[in-house]
């Protein structure tokens, strides 16, 4: 039997792991981007929106920075109505805060065009350390992911990671590439002993075509016989994560689990 890596999980410095055609984009000029202290890839990521007070909303085209908005540790945050484009790491980083997403549009995060590398998540939801993106073992993030639209993203659609985090995602509508054989997409990850809610999102097209055994792996050059899939709802090694009415369409595998 092959053994199956999930080419998906982002955290931890880890990488384990019908095409949406927006409508025109704002003619808004780019925001500028801001230094955040989060590390990615060795790269300290630049937002163009950082630890905002009051409500997100409207357009944000964030072209040229690496996230759209962040927020950091123990900064409360609110994003309703937004669209949210054009970030080439991250849409929506909420570490270690308490933010919640509602009725919004995050789309077009990933490179220009979109590639084979390990980025490109639009709504990232993890309990890091600032600096080695680690799972940090004492802190929490916690919020709330609802009604929003999330698509054309390069690697995943929302992400939640490690164990200090807990956030419920519901009724949003999740919409991959479709059958690509550059990367292996996700819609929604819990990872790394997350926890939280899974209900009633619709999760569609994330299917991976390319050849088994290639690609990056945890442990370096990929064995024989690994084969590279991607899924609608992935759980990796998570925490209490209870999940309910989800609907699939078009994805390799609708629900992956590794326990």
């Amino acid at each position: 039997m092959k053994r199956i890596l999930f080419l998906s999980l982002i955290a931890a410095g880890l990488i384990a792991t019908t095409l949406f055609v927006s409508s025109p984009r704002s003619k808004a000029m780019p925001a500028a981007c801001t230094p955040t202290g989060f590390f990615r890839d060795g790269i300290e990521m630049t937002a163009a929106k950082y630890n905002p007070p009051g409500t997100v909303t409207g357009t944000l085209d964030a072209t040229g920075c690496n996230i759209g908005v962040y927020y950091g540790p123990g900064v409360t945050g609110t994003i309703d109505t937004a669209d949210i484009f054009g970030a080439n790491y991250f849409g929506v980083v909420n570490r270690q805060g308490d933010v919640t997403i509602t009725d919004s549009q995050i789309h077009n995060i990933g490179e220009t065009p979109f590639n084979g590398t390990q980025h490109g998540v639009a709504v990232y939801y993890a309990t890091l350390t600032a600096t080695t993106s680690s799972c940090d073992p004492v802190g929490s993030t916690a919020g709330t992911i609802d009604g929003n639209t999330v698509s054309r993203y390069q690697k995943g659609g929302i992400t939640v990671n490690c164990s200090g985090t807990n956030v419920t995602v519901t009724d949003n509508t999740v919409t991959g590439l479709g059958r690509v054989d550059f990367i292996a997409q996700n819609g929604i990850q819990f990872g790394f002993g997350a926890s939280g809610l899974a209900r009633g999102n619709t999760i569609s097209d994330n299917f991976y075509t390319g050849t088994a055994g290639v690609g990056p792996n945890p442990g370096g050059q990929n064995p024989p016989g690994w084969e590279y899939v991607s899924g609608g709802l992935l759980l990796y090694q998570p925490g209490d994560v209870k999940r309910s009415n989800n609907k699939y369409s078009g994805n390799q595998q609708n629900l992956l689990m590794v326990p």
